[in-house]
């Protein structure tokens, strides 16, 4: 059915304009599925809103379908990022302004889509009118999840009070922004003698450094591996917001310390200092004690922020010095081949209840991309072989790629200086009678379904990747981690530490090309990945292999 005005413009009058709603939220796609629709009056938030008998349908593609009882609109929608400070971070995880463009060319929509912190997905638009629409997931209940969220933020700040005035914690004066620099952090339990119960706190012990950037990204280390201290990742980030809380929004400080309070601001000394603490009851006592870090900043960053680092123009030698040639005579092939024979290893590990246990290890696969001109890169390119140049060198002076010849005694490799058996059986090769096979290029490929990912090690960490593809070229991409550990008995006495972060969904669209998969996020970023994929009988694909990992449909 054709209509000249839009659906939304019919069930709310005086619908000329929606004023967008802004957070200062993580960037968060609109998630698919069918969003129930109500009109909430003046307050999107209330608990009395009225059935709309309306329901909006968001897609995969960027396009949504909005449905009343007697007919239905189709429309497009564009994200925007939420930049605006505002307090309303407390309430919800995630979220990004929207708008909704109806294919019938009436006047477009705008709103937001948020995500609340017990995971309820909403739509919220209003006319100018204050007339408000709320359209949300199935089980979603923002009235609850608001109590909860004002429950949280009122023990938090008892907590605060509490941590505050026994003295570890120092009361802090808000700042604008983080300083950029390196934070040296110390740690202290806040313990009650259990004779005198009086208040004896451990002296502050030097744990671990801190480096925050400009770009919100953070960088922990440790000389001892102290917990929350991870690999450099651009999933590690953080925001400060206008109250002074500090959030850890990735990485694995946010597993470990999601649950603490953290604060940010400026110390009585007028230096910037973070401060992480949580709180527990002594169970000697009875009184509240704290474990509490205390961050203040000694100097600047000694590194480059992980999104930097993660380029791979910063693993390189300026392009200047050359690697060396290729030897005469070499070269011969083109194109990916994997050896994919498992090796596998039982390793000593600590298990979840922190006893020692067994864990088997099974080496990757091992790439090898070979160049006609005799380079050939041995494992996984993590920007693709598309970007490979095989003449740069790594800042370790070493050149970036290996070299090869194929001469009638067989390979060798440049860098092992040992001629090793060399034959082909059909499009493989067999390398010191190991099958390396080869992997076809494509000029596109269309996937579809859910292809996950679940890694687990030590006692217990579990990481969980799903991508759903579409024949359409889209795609989404879910990502959550975990961890738990109980440390062994001593002295009749265990610690457990756990946690759970879930990173916001992303969608775009997918290109496969060559060994190549390129994705274009929805803010028009773009991540290229080495690409190969296995196939039943039938021809179906039914796994995916991204930058060596595999995905299980």
């Amino acid at each position: 059915m054709t209509h000249n005005s839009s659906l939304l413009t019919l069930l709310l009058p005086l619908f000329s304009f929606l004023f967008p709603l802004a957070f200062a939220l993580p960037f968060q796609e609109p998630i698919p599925g069918v969003y129930q629709c109500f009109i909430a009056g003046d307050n999107p938030f209330g608990a009395n809103v009225q059935n709309a008998g309306a329901r909006l349908e968001i897609k995969p593609n960027s396009s949504y379908t909005f449905t009343t009882a007697s007919a239905s609109e189709n429309g497009t929608f564009q994200t925007i990022s939420l930049e605006a400070d505002t307090e309303l971070t407390q309430f919800f995880r995630s979220g990004v302004e929207l708008n909704l463009t109806p294919e019938s060319g009436s006047a477009a929509y705008y709103g937001s889509f948020v995500i609340d912190k017990q995971g309820g997905l909403y739509v919220l638009i209003q006319n100018t009118g204050g007339v408000w629409i709320r359209c949300q997931s199935e089980g979603a209940d923002i009235a609850t999840a608001f109590e909860l969220a004002f429950t949280d933020i009122a023990d938090a700040n008892a907590i605060q009070s509490g941590a505050e005035a026994s003295g570890q914690v120092p009361k802090l004066t808000p700042m604008n922004a983080v300083a950029q620099g390196t934070y040296q952090c110390y740690y202290s339990y806040d313990d009650y003698d259990m004779d005198t119960g009086a208040h004896v706190p451990e002296p502050f012990e030097e744990s671990f450094t801190l480096e925050l950037f400009a770009n919100n990204q953070y960088i922990c280390t440790s000389d001892f591996g102290a917990d929350g201290c991870d690999d450099i990742s651009e999933d590690n980030l953080f925001e400060l917001r206008p109250d002074g809380t500090f959030t850890w929004l990735g990485g694995t400080m946010e597993i470990y310390y999601d649950d603490w309070i953290s604060r940010y601001g400026q110390d009585t000394n007028g230096i910037p200092t973070f401060v992480m603490y949580e709180e527990e009851e002594d169970i000697f006592t009875d009184n509240y004690v704290y474990h509490t870090f205390k961050c203040p900043r000694i100097g600047d960053v000694t590194n480059t922020a992980p999104s930097e680092q993660g380029t791979a123009e910063f693993q390189l030698l300026p392009d200047t010095i050359k690697a060396p040639q290729p030897p005469a005579g070499a070269g011969g092939l083109s194109g990916l081949y994997i050896d994919f024979t498992v090796n596998q290893r039982i390793m000593p590990t600590l298990g979840p209840d922190g006893m020692m246990t067994t864990q088997m290890e099974i080496d990757p696969p091992k790439y090898f991309y070979f160049l006609p001109n005799g380079y050939v890169y041995r494992g996984v390119y993590d920007w693709s072989y598309e970007d490979l140049d095989c003449t740069r060198m790594l800042k370790d002076g070493t050149p970036l790629c290996d070299t090869y010849v194929i001469t009638e005694n067989g390979i060798t490799f440049g860098s092992e200086g040992t001629t090793l058996p060399f034959s082909k059986d059909g499009f493989n090769i067999v390398i010191d009678g190991v099958t390396h096979y080869y992997q076809t290029p494509v000029d596109s490929l269309a996937l579809q379904g859910v292809f996950e990912n679940t890694d687990g090690s030590g006692g217990i960490s579990i990481s969980s990747t799903f991508y759903e593809f579409f024949p359409d070229g889209t795609f989404t991409v879910d990502r959550s981690s975990a961890i738990s550990y109980t440390s062994p008995e001593t002295a009749g006495y265990q610690t457990t530490v756990s946690g759970y972060n879930e990173d916001p969904t992303s969608t775009g669209k997918y290109n496969v090309r060559g060994n190549t998969i390129e994705f274009t996020y929805a803010d028009n970023s773009t991540e290229k990945f080495v690409f190969n994929y296995d196939i039943t009988d039938t021809g179906q694909v039914d796994s995916v292999w991204i930058n060596g990992t595999v995905y299980w449909k």
